[in-house]
């Protein structure tokens, strides 16, 4: 054994030295005056990689920015990887330079290995990304989104019932409505009032690929050539996972996919974003460019659905832990409702504009914890100067969206919950760099194209459970008190809380019937086409309910 772990030691450290001689940037004679970005120092062949956070690496890259400032770099075994900090920085970046920062680095482990560079998130920059957000933008754009609205409406009450049939189970239940909300929207398809087969397909390969997409998480993403290492000489750690993801991406992308196909040949399709993809590809496109289309469209419906039933879970399940910690906050939020909906219907997107501390509190949400602190990866196309430093062609951009949303220059006392910080005279996002939706949803030329119905969908949650339910912290097994959750995140590239519990409690008999009187009742799953009975296996790391 002994022996192995030499051989593969003298592999390792020869792929480094060859990564580094091969990696140099090589300053082009007119950039030849500019000085490399600033940065910690890094050890010969392995750079920084001894440094890198495995975990919370938004709050070290904040911290680095201290002493760096807010664009800084480091090396890991010969790639550069910039992280930039500031908003201002971004936005010159990916906005007035977009046509160099809107690509995406080769990552091996979540692209390659799993399978989701086919998905517009991780694609490079080129023809095959445009087709695929112009059909994500087809559906999911402010006007044409607007036809989709009744479904988180419908859901939203749903998922009150869930709530009263079984409060237990609350953290189910939050990922069971924003993929009930997905999967109708994206596919036509209808949840059931359980653990949906369709829904947890997705949210399995998703967070399997938040685990795969933490920077310098995997080495194999800085040596590809460890992918032909025989299992059997040295066990890497990331082929398990990496296999687990593909599965889940797979059986969640093929399945789905069938069902439309199903449902159109029967000619019983409803309306949704697949269905809108095929008809626009067969309307522009001759029959054998729609069948290239036809895959694209296929890959951008399982990004959709994907994103939709996964990133808002956690959003929302950082505003539960906002509530549970924030008694008074939740309890100004309900006297709001009360006052402008009052207790004999449920809040409606009518009502939203009349509700200014709930969309305070959905802002805060987003800015306390964003769906994804670091962003995905961002890559240069080509050498380029920034304020007299050299950024070379290949480096990964690092977006720092935490370290933005927690700047006290646009948001005193960054580390605390305060939505009062969006109202009054001069909220925090009078200016754009204070607003969390210019921040949260990404940048440029790759943000998020559900960004309108991820807004709708947090609406519609928040505002029907905190009309109907009070959300309490949990009764400690030993004394029989309430006892404080913990407040903090777990690891992931898509940010959960760590384990927490609370307890959804009916605010009274009233909140009970109104739910038994104007929500939808729970149906059962329509399920998976024939083929797809069974989803795949969860993985120990790539769940989170």
């Amino acid at each position: 054994m002994e022996y192995q772990i030499q051989i593969v030691a003298l592999l390792v450290f020869f792929i480094a030295w060859w990564t580094m001689s091969q990696s140099k940037p090589r300053l082009p004679s007119h950039l030849a005056h500019l000085k490399p970005v600033p940065g910690p120092k890094g050890l010969p062949f392995i750079g920084n990689a001894l440094a890198m956070p495995r975990v919370k690496e938004w709050k070290v890259f904040k911290e680095w920015s201290n002493l760096y400032g807010n664009i800084f770099q480091v090396s890991v075994f010969g790639r550069t990887i910039i992280v930039v900090n500031s908003f201002d920085i971004a936005i010159e970046l990916t906005e007035k330079r977009g046509a160099i920062y809107s690509s995406r680095p080769r990552l091996i482990m979540a692209g390659k290995l799993m399978g989701f560079n086919a998905t517009y998130p991780l694609m490079p920059y080129n023809d095959g990304l445009r087709a695929a957000r112009r059909l994500a933008h087809h559906t999911l754009s402010p006007r044409p989104v607007k036809s989709m609205l009744h479904v988180p409406e419908e859901e939203g009450g749903r998922w009150l019932r869930r709530l009263l049939n079984n409060p237990k189970e609350w953290k189910q239940s939050v990922a069971e409505v924003n993929g009930a909300v997905t999967t109708k929207i994206v596919y036509g398809y209808q949840a059931g009032g359980g653990k949906d087969p369709m829904v947890k397909a997705f949210e399995v390969a998703l967070h399997a690929f938040s685990l795969a997409i933490a920077p310098g998480a995997h080495l194999v993403d800085f040596f590809p050539s460890l992918q032909k290492v025989p299992g059997w000489l040295f066990r890497f750690g990331f082929r398990e996972l990496a296999d687990h993801g593909k599965d889940a991406l797979m059986y969640s992308a093929d399945s789905s996919w069938t069902f439309v196909q199903n449902q159109i040949a029967a000619g019983v399709a409803r309306p949704s974003m697949a269905l809108d993809s095929l008809n626009l590809i067969q309307k522009e496109k001759n029959q054998k460019a729609s069948s290239d289309m036809d895959e694209v469209a296929k890959w951008t419906a399982a990004a959709t659905a994907g994103a939709g039933a996964h990133t808002p879970v956690s959003a929302l399940m950082f505003w539960v832990l906002a509530m549970v910690a924030h008694p008074h906050i939740q309890k100004k939020a309900q006297e709001e409702i009360d006052h402008v909906v009052g207790r004999d219907r449920l809040p409606n997107l009518n009502d939203r504009q009349k509700l200014p501390y709930i969309e305070a509190i959905i802002k805060e949400v987003l800015r306390w914890h964003p769906v994804t602190p670091c962003g995905v990866p961002h890559t240069s196309t080509e050498d380029d100067e920034y304020e007299g430093m050299f950024i070379p062609k290949g480096t990964s951009v690092i977006l720092n969206q935490w370290a933005m949303l927690h700047d006290p220059t646009y948001f005193s006392e960054p580390e605390k919950f305060l939505p009062e910080r969006f109202l009054g005279d001069s909220p925090a996002d009078q200016v754009r760099a204070g607003n969390p939706y210019a921040v949260a949803f990404g940048f440029g030329r790759r943000i998020c194209p559900g960004l309108h119905l991820g807004s709708v969908m947090l609406y519609c949650f928040i505002s029907k459970a905190l009309a109907t339910f009070d959300i309490k912290r949990p009764m400690s097994a030993e004394t029989g008190l309430e006892c404080d959750p913990p407040v903090d995140a777990a690891p992931g590239n898509v940010s959960f809380p760590v384990e927490f519990d609370c307890r959804f409690v009916a605010r009274d008999r009233k909140a009970i019937d109104l739910i038994n009187r104007d929500t939808e009742e729970l149906v059962a799953p329509e399920g998976m086409p024939p083929g797809f009975e069974l989803p795949p296996e969860s993985h120990s790391l790539a769940h989170h309910w």
